[in-house]
């Protein structure tokens, strides 16, 4: 069973990377285009429409996809010192308890993103014409991915002998 766990968080290794990654190129794309809308705004007086709507949903990428990333690695906000300052039994107590929270977190979030996609798909979104649903979508896989990987941290604290999730 370890065999296959530590199997299971090499390639969720592999697939935080894509959730960075993918994530460095949404941020990459927003900084043209933020500069596109000063232009625009202020030196041509018209300000490009589609902007703005871009510019949100690579924000959802960005932001849901360096949250699933940071979730893998331990590297997400956490307050520490309080969980710190207990005997170790607690702490790791409530270091297991904060997994499984974020499980339960991260698979609520897929599926409330999951049944947004799907309602939202048949409407565009006016200014970019694409489906209302993609808004959606960085949601779905960045939830799904914070529940996969606090999954996968919490199982680790189970069936590891030396008891430590911390991403390798």
């Amino acid at each position: 069973m370890s065999r296959i766990l530590l199997v299971i968080d090499r390639v969720g290794y592999y697939v935080a990377g894509a959730y960075l990654v993918v994530a460095s190129i949404a941020l990459f794309a927003l900084v043209p285009m933020a500069g596109w809308l000063v232009f625009g705004r202020y030196v041509l007086n018209a300000s490009p429409t589609w902007v703005e709507a871009s510019s949100l949903i690579l924000m959802l990428v960005v932001t849901f996809g360096i949250a699933a990333y940071a979730v893998r690695t331990g590297e997400h906000l956490s307050i520490d010192f309080v969980r710190e300052s207990f005997p170790k039994p607690v702490e790791r107590a409530m270091r297991f308890a904060c997994h499984v929270v974020l499980t339960v977190f991260g698979a609520w979030m897929a599926t409330a993103s999951w049944a947004n996609v799907v309602s939202n798909w048949s409407r565009d979104i006016p200014l970019i014409h694409i489906p209302e649903g993609v808004r959606h979508i960085p949601l779905l896989v960045g939830g799904a991915g914070i529940a996969v990987f606090s999954l996968i941290h919490a199982l680790k604290m189970i069936v590891l002998k030396d008891g430590e999730d911390a991403a390798s």
